[in-house]
Formats: C-alpha cells, sequence, structure tokens
C-alpha cells in the first residue's frame, strides 16, 4: 500500500477476514462528502427555479414513479453486494484526495452551461392559455397554461434574446429574456399593460366608410419624420374597430363595450345594434411591432382613390399610468389630408 499524507491505514475487525479498509482522513471525507452535496443541491435548486423538470428529477431521486423500477431491482441485490458497492464509492470517491476538485470542476462547467438559457415564466391565473413564443416570424415554442398555475420555458440566450408571446384575445407582448434569469409575464396582466391603441369611427361616419382603405402613420418619440406603420387594404375595411400595435383577434374589453353602448343615443334600437356589431369586430395593424411611450400616431381613412381622406385622428401614446387599457381613439370627419401620399 502505498501511504499518502491525506490517508491512514485502518484495519476494521468487523469487516471479512482479508479485507482491509483504507479509510481517509476525516476531514478529507467530510471535505468530498460537502463538496457533492453541493453541487447535488445547486443543480436540483436551478432545476426547482428555472424549470418544471423536478417532478421528474425528484422521481429519479427518490426512485420512484416511472423510477420504481430501480427501486425495485435494488431489493433483489444481496446485502454482500450492496457492502461491496458501498466500499467501492467509499474508496472511489469520497476518500480520494481529488474528488473535491472534480466536484468544483463540474460545477465551473454546469455554470457555464447555465449561462446559455433563460427562462420564460408564465403565470394565468384566471384561465387556461395557449401562449405562443415567436423569435422574429419563426414559432419557437407553444407552451400551455392551466389556470391558476405558472409553467417555466427554457430559451437558448447569448446574453438576451428579443421574443414576442402571443395568446388568443390579447394584445402580443414583446419580453427581453436574460440568461440566467428569470422574465415573469402575468396573462393577461402583463399583455394589457403595454400601451395598445383602439381606434373606431363614430355612428355618425360609419356607413360612409364602408369598403376603404385605412392609413396609419407613427412619428417615434424624439423623431421629426412621420413614417408608414401600416395599413388595412381597400376593400377590406368596412367600419371596423382598429387595434394599432397588435393583432386584431383581440377582445374589445366588456366595459369598453358598455362605454360604446352607452355613449350611442337618439337611435333606434336596430340602428344601435348595427353599431355595435360592427365595432365589436375588430381589424389589427401592427402586430409584431409594438409601440411605446409618447410615439405620436395618426390614423386615416382613406378616400377610394387613396389620396384624400373621410375621417382622421391623431393621439400621443400614454403610458398605462396616464390611459387604463387600452388607449381609445375616435376618428373625425376630415377634409385636409395628413397621412400623406
Amino acid at each position: 500500500m502505498n501511504p499518502n499524507a491525506a490517508e491512514r491505514a485502518v484495519v476494521d475487525p468487523d469487516e471479512p477476514e482479508g479485507r482491509q479498509l483504507v479509510r481517509a482522513d476525516l476531514r478529507l471525507f467530510v471535505r468530498n462528502s460537502i463538496a457533492i452535496a453541493a453541487v447535488g443541491v445547486g443543480c436540483s435548486w436551478w432545476i426547482l427555479y428555472y424549470t418544471d423538470w423536478f417532478p421528474l428529477v425528484g422521481g429519479l431521486l427518490g426512485l420512484g414513479g416511472l423510477f420504481a423500477w430501480i427501486a425495485f431491482l435494488a431489493n433483489l441485490v444481496s446485502d454482500d453486494r450492496k457492502e461491496e458497492l458501498q466500499y467501492a464509492l467509499d474508496q472511489g470517491v469520497l476518500s480520494r484526495p481529488n474528488t473535491t476538485t472534480y466536484a468544483v470542476s463540474i460545477a465551473v462547467l454546469l455554470l457555464a452551461a447555465a449561462g446559455f438559457w433563460g427562462t420564460i415564466v408564465i403565470r394565468a391565473p384566471g384561465e387556461d392559455r395557449v401562449v405562443e413564443v415567436r423569435d422574429g416570424d419563426r414559432v419557437i415554442d407553444t407552451i400551455e397554461v392551466p389556470a391558476s398555475t405558472e409553467v417555466k420555458r427554457l430559451l437558448f440566450v447569448r446574453g438576451t434574446r428579443d421574443v414576442v408571446l402571443s395568446t388568443p384575445g390579447l394584445p402580443e407582448l414583446g419580453v427581453t429574456v436574460h440568461n440566467l434569469l428569470r422574465t415573469t409575464v402575468v396573462a393577461p396582466k402583463s399583455f394589457t399593460a403595454q400601451p395598445v391603441l383602439l381606434a373606431r369611427v363614430p355612428p355618425d361616419l360609419g356607413a360612409s366608410k364602408s369598403n376603404s382603405k385605412v392609413r396609419i402613420r407613427i412619428k417615434r418619440a424624439r423623431a421629426t419624420v412621420w413614417t408608414d406603420y401600416g395599413e388595412i387594404p381597400l376593400g377590406q375595411y368596412d367600419g371596423e374597430s382598429i387595434w394599432i400595435g397588435s393583432p386584431g383577434d383581440v377582445r374589445v374589453p366588456p366595459d369598453v363595450k358598455e362605454e360604446w353602448d352607452a355613449g350611442v343615443a337618439g337611435v333606434t334600437a336596430e340602428i344601435k345594434a348595427l353599431y355595435m356589431t360592427r365595432w365589436m369586430r375588430t381589424k389589427g395593424v401592427g402586430a409584431g411591432k409594438p409601440l411605446r411611450v409618447n410615439d405620436h400616431i395618426r390614423v386615416c381613412v382613406m378616400t377610394d382613390d387613396g389620396k384624400g381622406e373621410k375621417a382622421f385622428a391623431e393621439a400621443i401614446v400614454l403610458s398605462r399610468a396616464e390611459q387604463k387599457f387600452p388607449q381609445q381613439l375616435s376618428l373625425t370627419a376630415s377634409v385636409n389630408p395628413r397621412c400623406g401620399l
């Protein structure tokens, strides 16, 4: 036996004849045990905090669920064989001077690998949600979130990664995912906390706006030039409400519907129902191009030749602290073109 300064030979009188246990110094044994435990606890914490894998990993560690067969096979192993395995673990791992070095090296490698991942946490306190995650035009994940739960998804990240989240009935939401961090999104709160405009044609103008073209221009905050933001082509607009900075499948909130309904007076019930039916149908312009606070927006319903304007509205995008969701915009009759050609 080659003696080592960190080891000492101890003959265990309880061992079978001819077997000698070479035990490491107690401090070495404790140090190795702590190092291995620290790596294991760190991995478990990362899995629990950043992923939904912990039940699977916990089942493996506890040999439950899918891993019950491992426990079953372990019960078939004789006690002598188990003692031999324990002896081999003690001598081959816990009593080795370089075990702590290996554990620290593994921890560094795992931390480096974790640095390429960030997590989106999606919570749905009210109802079931299906959330689509896009990077540009490419769908990279579709996440099903049961009501009153949260779901965690890892995303490959190099520093930061900008993605767009969409779920039926709500505006799209752009988020930045950071490596080694969690980005938490709450539906619908997070989706309705962003600047979104809802434009509509007033009752006295609605009938004349059928089959028109809608042009929307934007002047970003601190910019001096108006640029095209989006449009609804000729023949595709029939007086519907217009979501600006959002897809067209977003539902009109119930309180807004009640406000519109209460604002229509002096007409028959049939005419009022016609107005409300038109307004509750929606079109969307600017999905995937989020608005920012202090952006200037112009909305123009163009004449059939696309050169004049039938109706116009202009607004400055406000924060949610200044304006509840959605910020409404009512068009009025227009005779002076202001959306440009």
